[in-house]
């Protein structure tokens, strides 16, 4: 029911322009930025502020245990504005993910949100991921792999949907 709501309100709001976007571009790279940096410093108070306030409570259970378990890294590799206004906006995210000795290509999508004048994850959909096989590996766009079938996360048609109850 949550998801018809949103998807009626976003057809419904207007898109920016394509400078409007990119305009954007700055505020996204900071917030993206801000999240990786927190999360390789493994600083879970600063983390838990890069994402919008509902989903702050099972965020700090979750990336607790992680920081906890893994000495945790994050590197932005690239990312692209896919739609957005004032409000929210979607962007697309390479990413990898180091948790101790192994570390993973990531390809997601990002829902943000504006709070207050800053930009707050609301949602992430990994549409497709491969464990690195050599460090600093470049993310090669395609369908999901890894490089046994046990690495698998639990997903099903090649996405993974992270959000927050």
């Amino acid at each position: 029911m949550r998801f018809a709501g949103l998807s009626l309100v976003l057809v419904l709001v207007p898109n920016v322009g394509a400078a409007d976007l990119e305009s954007q571009r700055g505020d996204v790279r900071r917030c993206l930025e801000a999240t990786a940096a927190a999360a390789s410093s493994e600083n879970l108070d600063a983390y838990i502020e890069c994402f919008d306030p509902r989903l702050r409570s099972h965020i700090r259970k979750t990336a607790g245990l992680r920081f906890a378990q893994h000495d945790v890294g994050i590197s932005i590799e690239d990312f692209h504005v896919l739609s957005g206004d004032e409000a929210s906006c979607e962007v697309a995210v390479r990413y990898t993910l180091s948790l101790s000795d192994r570390s993973f290509d990531l390809l997601s999508v990002l829902t943000l949100k504006r709070v207050e004048s800053d930009w707050k994850i609301r949602r992430e959909t990994v549409r497709a991921w491969q464990e690195s096989t050599v460090a600093d590996s470049p993310f090669p766009y395609g369908g999901c792999s890894a490089s046994t079938a046990s690495s698998r996360p639990p997903c099903s048609s090649g996405s993974c949907s992270l959000t927050g109850r």
